[in-house]
């Protein structure tokens, strides 16, 4: 993937980029750190869209970017107080649209799941993040 966009930006953008390849532990404590100027990450969240939001809030643990804005932790803090559940969906397409508007992120893919099921496998539960639940499974003969 990281060759892939350095040749992009070399042949659309005629922006040098180098890449350094580090292990995990290193790759961890830079992002931690924010000593690095750009990096690929993933994030695995539930089904609640917060889980993807909250983590650009001012001095979150996952917030890699060390991204900080007031307004958007003032839109965070709403989300976390909001009752309402259609006002606090409100809130977080707003969430969404200024993360998005800012570029903190830069969605280029998506995780998909595969699996094979036999027909006789029976009340299988597949989760809404692709996790597969085994505990009410039967065998129909």
């Amino acid at each position: 993937m990281a060759e892939m966009l350095q040749e992009m930006w070399k042949k659309n953008l005629n922006i040098e980029v180098e890449l350094t390849n580090v292990e995990y532990k290193v790759e961890s404590e830079r992002r931690h750190s924010g000593e690095f100027q750009l990096a690929r990450s993933t994030w695995n969240g539930s089904r609640f869209p917060f889980s993807f939001l909250s983590i650009f809030a001012t001095g979150d643990y996952n917030n890699n970017p060390h991204y900080s804005n007031p307004d958007y932790d003032a839109l965070v803090n709403k989300i976390r107080t909001e009752i309402d559940l259609v006002k606090r969906d409100e809130l977080l397409h707003q969430a969404e649209q200024f993360i998005l508007n800012e570029y903190i992120v830069c969605p280029i893919s998506y995780g998909t799941s595969s699996m094979l099921l036999s027909s006789r496998a029976k009340d299988i539960r597949i989760t809404p993040t692709g996790g597969v639940i085994f505990y009410h499974v039967y065998i129909e003969n």
